[in-house]
């Protein structure tokens, strides 16, 4: 547990400063100052400025805003997606399980910088497709972890005792499982 804590702490200090970085009395990250380019550190900007004039702290703390923003929501939409098809891919027999499983199967025989490559050339660069390439990198293990789960508690006794109540698969998945 020790050993964690530092870890720990500088990761939510890094969320923490993101989360915080429009109420910082940070300057304008895109701002450029060709006058103080490549300088060291000083009083406004103690990571120094970068060849443009840039301040670099207030750059490293909005790009990481952005890259936890795309972290977050790739993630959130995975989790989401993921679950859900591996209850329904643990649940329903037949089609249902070979389209979630397999599908997923396939995901993971592309390679992650080739898929990368082909959804930025088919929809173009930007946060939405970055967003789109990493849920669908991170789905399968999802899905994976869910279809295993499902399948484990499927036989047990208390799902097959409550599905003899009447219960619906809905709410067996939903409620029991």
């Amino acid at each position: 547990m020790r050993r964690l804590f530092w870890p720990g702490a500088a990761v939510a200090v890094i969320i923490l400063l993101a989360v915080a970085a429009p109420w910082l009395p940070l300057p304008d990250p895109v701002r450029q100052d060709i006058a103080q380019r490549l300088s060291g550190s000083m009083a406004g900007s103690p990571l120094g400025r970068d060849e443009f004039g840039r301040d670099v702290l207030s750059r490293l703390i909005w790009g990481a805003r952005a890259s936890l923003g795309v972290a977050f929501a790739a993630a959130g939409i995975a989790c989401i997606l993921g679950t859900l098809l591996g209850l329904v891919g643990g649940w329903v027999r037949g089609i249902g399980e070979f389209l979630a499983v397999r599908s997923m199967d396939i995901v993971l025989c592309f390679p992650p910088v080739l898929l990368a490559l082909l959804v930025v050339t088919l929809l173009g660069p930007g946060a939405g497709t970055l967003i789109l390439v990493l849920s669908v990198l991170f789905l399968p293990g999802f899905v994976r972890v869910t279809h295993a789960e499902v399948q484990a508690a499927r036989s047990q006794d208390y799902v097959e005792a409550v599905r003899a109540l009447g219960a619906s698969p809905l709410r067996i998945l939903g409620r029991t499982i």
